[in-house]
């Protein structure tokens, strides 16, 4: 994320400031993140989704796509 962008005007001017910029930052995002999935888990909760199953699809879903585009076997290559 470019320095201001939740706090226009706000650059650190000096490493403390920088630091509690990127703290603040990362502590947002974790936020947003996390009531991100606490959406999912309740849509799916109140459509009475069976999570092992759906899990099992998607992650079908998403190999077959990887697999398909190329990006799994790039990857492969990058694994150490």
């Amino acid at each position: 994320f470019h320095l201001g962008t939740f706090s226009p005007g706000s650059i650190p001017k000096d490493q403390e400031s920088l630091n509690q910029h990127r703290n603040n930052t990362l502590s947002f995002l974790y936020f947003m993140g996390s009531a991100a999935i606490s959406v999912l888990l309740f849509c799916l909760k109140e459509n009475r989704v069976e999570l092992s199953e759906a899990y099992s699809k998607a992650d079908s879903l998403f190999k077959d796509a990887a697999e398909q585009s190329g990006l799994a076997h790039e990857a492969r290559k990058t694994r150490v």
